[in-house]
């Protein structure tokens, strides 16, 4: 007797998706028991991760708040040096100026260019982080610092102190008091009273 056998040509049979047989063996067990202690690990990591890059955002803002609230002392503090040299010096023409308050007046304006340099930094970093934050205060102050021309404006009283110590010291308090207002407006006024 002949017999014709026929060779099953069908595609194998899929497991459904997340059917999967049970474990059978103990080791089978101990590593499905592995993997899913594996993938809990992962989804705490991700967690934390994603705490970790929250604490770090509000960290990095808050240290550009305290460096322009750094910038607007260091304004104050220029000011009152001048300030200081005034009695001697004020209505003098510039070479008449005593050597002592001319000296000052040199460091002065060296430590205003150190502290353009320095608000420029912060302008350099401060758009950094806006670009990978997407915080529309910390943009706005940003346009604002560029349309007020800050920069400039320390590098042009640097140069004024000599020559005009009484308009130096008003434009001192004028840029003490900006900066101040800026880091401010960095703050985020909806945390309620309870941010860092």
């Amino acid at each position: 007797m002949l017999q014709t056998m026929v060779v099953d040509t069908s595609p194998p049979k899929k497991k459904k998706p997340g059917a999967q047989r049970p474990p059978n063996t103990p080791a089978e067990k101990k590593v499905a028991e592995a993997i899913k202690k594996q993938a809990d690990l992962l989804a705490e990591f991700d967690k934390i991760a994603k705490e970790l890059e929250r604490v770090l955002a509000n960290l990095e803002g808050s240290t550009l708040v305290k460096r322009l609230k750094s910038a607007s002392r260091m304004q104050y503090k220029i000011g009152g040096e001048i300030g200081e040299q005034v009695a001697g010096s004020f209505g003098v023409a510039t070479p008449r100026v005593p050597n002592q308050a001319s000296q000052v007046f040199a460091d002065l304006t060296k430590k205003e260019a150190k502290e353009s340099q320095n608000v420029s930094y912060i302008m350099d970093d401060l758009q950094a982080f806006a670009e990978r934050r997407q915080l529309v205060r910390f943009q706005t102050v940003l346009e604002e610092m560029r349309k007020e021309d800050v920069i400039g404006a320390l590098r042009q009283l640097g140069d004024d102190v000599k020559k005009e110590s009484g308009l130096s010291i008003a434009q001192t308090e004028f840029w003490a008091d900006t900066l101040d207002r800026w880091a401010d407006n960095l703050v985020d006024p909806a945390c309620s009273g309870k941010c860092n």
